[in-house]
């Protein structure tokens, strides 16, 4: 608890607002508070709040809307993720072909020669 007392308060506030995203109270796509709204709510500077929002959307869980507002950001499901999930379940099951026949982009490659 005392670990959470010296953490900065635009900090706890950026946790709080991930934390209302990630448990799903707010929906990917739906508009969040204003700063000024955040601010008057959780009684800190609308600064200390932009600054926690400021992060959270280069941490892309938000993105700004110009004249329009903050939004809570769609996941973004890259390739990659889906091919190093993928290629972990294979693992998990004992099943993931040698690594050696493998290159960097995931496609087959022969293995050396020896």
């Amino acid at each position: 608890m005392s670990e959470e007392i010296h953490k900065p308060l635009y900090a706890r506030i950026q946790e709080y607002i991930a934390d209302l995203i990630l448990s799903g109270k707010l929906a990917p796509e739906e508009k969040i508070q204003s700063e000024r709204e955040f601010s008057e709510d959780l009684g800190v500077s609308r600064m200390t709040v932009r600054r926690a929002l400021t992060d959270l959307v280069n941490e892309g869980l938000l993105e700004r809307r110009h004249g329009s507002g903050t939004y809570v950001a769609r996941p973004k499901v890259t390739y990659e993720r889906a091919r190093w999930s993928t290629m972990c379940k294979l693992c998990r099951s004992g099943t993931l072909p040698r690594a050696a026949n493998y290159s960097n982009s995931g496609s087959r490659s022969q293995p050396a020669a020896g």
